[in-house]
């Protein structure tokens, strides 16, 4: 934890300065700031000297062998370059960022933690390139929930030397990462709108989720609040009166069953 928060001031520091530049001294201090400190970790900040592998974690198999060592600083200068070429500045930054991702892990240049300079390089990137969601935004989540998708993404790049499917991984990952920022803006702004429209009322969490339902829908009945909340019937009930008691919700008996709706004037 200390370390993601080195790593994430960092970040802070340098992602909108328009002059920043991302170059080996850039991506050596990330490598640095996320190893140091740690034990077994291996060099922090410099590039490796000797030969790696990447190994299956089950069957501890070989399953990419990186460039020799001694090529590892000219492939890095050839990656740096490329990220100020023209050809990278006419290309979306999730493009940019995907392929920049795969060359850093591809080329391997660290004994460790190459994933996780690769991550935090790819989010300095989009952060430069006016992403600005760097307190909600991360990938490592998206990566730690099917880690084998991630590494059979990267792999089919190295046996079909076409770079599609891992781009089609990396653009849905963001896709992902970015409709949880949505929902999540959306569920924090919708909050806000009902403390705000309900004054000192003081509302549990559930009762909350209860009135967004219900600007949502509508409606709701004490069914469709059993499946929602995983509710038994009193408990949805109680529930419901309770909102009902605030003078938040009114009770209706129609030909379609009871329901609750907002008051009028709430």
């Amino acid at each position: 934890m200390r370390n993601y928060l080195k790593v994430a001031a960092f970040i802070d520091e340098v992602y909108s300065n328009p002059d920043m530049v991302i170059d080996l001294r850039t991506i050596r201090h990330i490598h640095y700031l996320i190893l140091d400190g740690i034990e077994g970790g291996y060099e922090p900040g410099e590039f490796r000297k000797i030969q790696n592998y990447v190994v299956n974690n089950i069957t501890k198999e070989i399953i990419y062998t990186p460039p020799p060592a001694s090529e590892v600083p000219i492939l890095m200068l050839e990656l740096v370059d490329w990220l100020r070429s023209d050809e990278a500045k006419q290309l979306s930054p999730i493009l940019k960022t995907g392929i920049a991702h795969f060359q850093l892990v591809d080329i391997h240049p660290f004994l460790d933690g190459n994933g996780r300079t690769a991550r935090v390089l790819a989010n300095l990137i989009l952060y430069h390139a006016a992403y600005d969601i760097k307190k909600l935004f991360s990938l490592e989540e998206y990566y730690d929930e099917n880690p084998s998708d991630y590494y059979d993404a990267l792999q089919s790049v190295r046996i079909t030397g076409i770079l599609t499917t891992w781009l089609e991984y990396f653009t849905a990952g963001i896709a992902t990462e970015m409709q949880k920022i949505k929902e999540l803006v959306l569920t924090h702004s919708r909050d806000r709108a009902i403390r705000d429209r309900i004054g000192q009322v003081t509302l549990s969490e559930r009762q909350l989720t209860i009135l967004a339902y219900v600007e949502n829908h509508g409606r709701i009945t004490n069914r469709e609040l059993q499946a929602i909340a995983n509710l038994s019937n009193v408990s949805a009930y109680h529930e419901l009166t309770l909102l009902v008691e605030s003078g938040l919700l009114v009770k209706k008996r129609k030909a379609r069953g009871t329901h609750y709706v907002l008051v009028n004037d709430f």
